[in-house]
C-alpha cells in the first residue's frame, strides 16, 4: 500500500469513527493547545476563500453560562451581541 493509499484510508477511518462530544471534563484547556486549534481553523478552506473567520475563547466560567443558552440556539450564526461580551486578549 502507498504512503498515500493509507493516509487516504487513515482519513476515512478517522471520520467513520469519529463521535460528537457531549460530555466534556471541567479540565482548562492550555493556551498552546486553544492557538494550535486556532491556527487549524484558519487554514481550513472557506467559499472563495473569503476567509471570514470569527473565533471567540472564553475561560471565564460565568461567561460561559450566560453564553450557553445563546450559543446553543438552533441555528445560531452569530452570537447576539446584548450579552455583554467583549473580545480583549488575554494579558
Amino acid at each position: 500500500m502507498s504512503d498515500k493509499t493509507a493516509y487516504t484510508a487513515d482519513l476515512f477511518e478517522i471520520i467513520k469513527t469519529t463521535r460528537s462530544m457531549r460530555r466534556l471534563k471541567p479540565d482548562p484547556v492550555p493556551s498552546n493547545l486553544i492557538r494550535q486549534i486556532l491556527e487549524a481553523g484558519v487554514c481550513a478552506p472557506s467559499g472563495g476563500n473569503m476567509q471570514r473567520w470569527r473565533f471567540l475563547v472564553i475561560r471565564d466560567p460565568q461567561i460561559k453560562q450566560r453564553s450557553a443558552p445563546i450559543t446553543s440556539e438552533h441555528g445560531t450564526s452569530r452570537l447576539r451581541r446584548d450579552i455583554g461580551l467583549v473580545n480583549q486578549p488575554q494579558a
